[in-house]
């Protein structure tokens, strides 16, 4: 068992942070957070934008936080962005935020000024971009709109969709419930980012185990897969079902109108089994590599320890997401597996590690760590693993 204090703890202690608060990981000043959106790194910055709202559940907006090095992060100014959830996309070198205010419409908001590094202000383009896109009477709509450059330069829209059986109901659900293939993930592609067709439905609920529909979908390529082989791709979504991320790995065709799921991911796989929803990723060009963010949604009653809060919700620790080959001669083995681990940056936080002499069990219902167990450790929280 070891037991580390984090430079960050130290001086959330100094500034005299509520016990309770996470230290590094992000959270609001104040109000909730909720879905992480429009992630990405952009000269030398990564952007995360998040779900807030204050009071809960009310006036939805974007919460922006940007950070130089994954470990120290500085909270803007609101982005003034009403809509529940959306992606990023760098369109001819300029960040495009994708808001999906209702079923029927796609808008992009952009720096308001490219001149400043941090990127404080944000406008919304009237335009609907997916306006004359040849859409199906089979697809009533669509939800959670997110966006991404392929290996051949072709940017991609993909959104959550579900089959037509008669009217669209509120939150995206189809009046078709719970059923195989009605939950889907629908793709239109563009090769201006300005004109955009109808491409197809690559993915579908083969079963009713992701629920009555599709939240939060995420295709990627960049920074996952070898550029080596093109057609390979991720496809992320959110199970309302089970309140899960689940990832998909398989072979774009056809212009990205169908996805071959590799074998050992037709049923996906689950990225964290803990209290994790609303999953998304960002591209960091300069490492070439994928970091993903959840969301934590945290306890329902953690008791006297939380006491009258006025802010809830965290995000996870950003953490690298990889697919690699596997060297198993195991017929039976994936051909690919996926892996993850925390962004290595963060080591930076750890400053003083001190290891027990004897393991401690913490006793059912404890919460805390007996003085002295630790004798050359200090302070009120501690990092243990």
């Amino acid at each position: 068992l070891v037991a580390i204090v984090t430079a960050a703890f130290c001086a959330a202690l100094a500034a005299g942070a509520p016990r309770v608060r996470p230290y590094y990981h992000l959270t609001a000043d104040h109000g909730g957070i909720n879905d992480p959106n429009g992630l990405f790194y952009y000269k030398g910055v990564y952007h995360v934008f998040h779900q807030w709202h204050d009071p809960p559940e009310v006036n939805v907006d974007w919460y922006h936080q940007v950070s130089f090095d994954l470990v120290t992060w500085q909270r803007l100014p609101i982005a003034h962005v009403p809509c529940t959830s959306g992606g990023a996309v760098i369109v001819d070198g300029v960040p495009n935020l994708v808001v999906c205010p209702n079923q029927t419409t796609v808008h992009v908001a952009v720096p308001a000024n490219l001149s400043d590094p941090l990127l404080r202000d944000w406008k919304i383009e009237a335009r609907n971009i997916v306006q004359g896109a040849y859409l199906p009477e089979t697809i009533p709509g669509y939800w959670d709109a997110s966006a991404y450059v392929g290996f051949d330069g072709t940017y991609y829209l993909v959104s959550g969709s579900c089959r037509k059986s008669g009217t669209m109901g509120t939150l995206g659900y189809c009046d078709g419930g719970n059923t195989p293939g009605n939950p889907q993930v629908m793709t239109l592609a563009s090769k201006d980012f300005e004109t955009f067709e109808y491409v197809g439905v690559p993915w579908k609920a083969k079963n009713t185990t992701y629920g009555p529909r599709t939240e939060c979908p995420q295709m990627f390529q960049r920074g996952f897969v070898s550029k080596d082989d093109p057609s390979f791709a991720a496809l992320l979504i959110s199970a309302p079902q089970w309140y899960q991320n689940i990832l998909f790995v398989g072979r774009l065709r056809g212009n990205g109108s169908s996805f071959d799921l590799e074998p050992a991911y037709e049923d996906g796989i689950v990225l964290d089994h803990g209290s994790v929803y609303a999953g998304q990723t960002m591209l960091d060009t300069d490492r070439d590599r994928r970091l993903f963010w959840g969301w934590v949604t945290g306890p329902a009653n953690c008791g006297p320890l939380c006491g009258n809060l006025t802010w809830k919700g965290v995000l996870t620790l950003p953490r690298v997401l990889q697919l690699k080959p596997t060297t198993n001669d195991n017929a039976l083995a994936p051909n690919y597996v996926v892996t993850w681990h925390v962004a290595p940056e963060l080591a930076a936080l750890r400053i003083m590690p001190a290891v027990l002499d004897q393991p401690y069990v913490v006793p059912a219902g404890s919460r805390g760590i007996p003085v002295g167990l630790a004798p050359n450790v200090s302070g009120d929280a501690l990092e243990m693993c």
